[in-house]
């Protein structure tokens, strides 16, 4: 998935959810999630440095308030750089946005 065509960036998750990114058209690829396997990406629409990840939730056996089936959520604000769990228990998840401030903001390139 192209990110930016001004600078050749590519975001693409690989087979075993590891998050791959090139800033050169893919002729170095660079694993940004090395702790955990994601299942679903989400790009931000405005901000080209921010995503949504999400891996099958691990329970341990004690954990009541943990349910079996549901995802982790984490986010990134630099490209997965860095990441931060935000949410357990997930089953679906999306980018809030607001159409009108979407349709001043769209990105010039994306």
């Amino acid at each position: 998935m192209c990110i930016r065509d001004s600078d050749n960036t590519v975001v693409f998750v690989g087979s075993k959810g590891v998050i791959w990114v090139s800033n050169n058209c893919g002729a170095t690829m660079t694993a940004v999630n090395k702790d955990f396997q994601i299942k679903h990406i989400k790009l931000h629409p405005i901000e080209v440095n921010w995503f949504l990840a999400a891996e099958d939730q691990k329970c341990p056996s004690k954990d009541k308030k943990c349910l079996p089936g549901h995802l982790a959520l984490y986010i990134t604000e630099d490209m997965g750089v860095t990441w931060k769990l935000i949410a357990r228990n997930i089953i679906h998840f999306e980018w809030p946005f607001n159409i009108k401030q979407m349709w001043y903001s769209i990105p010039t390139t994306r």
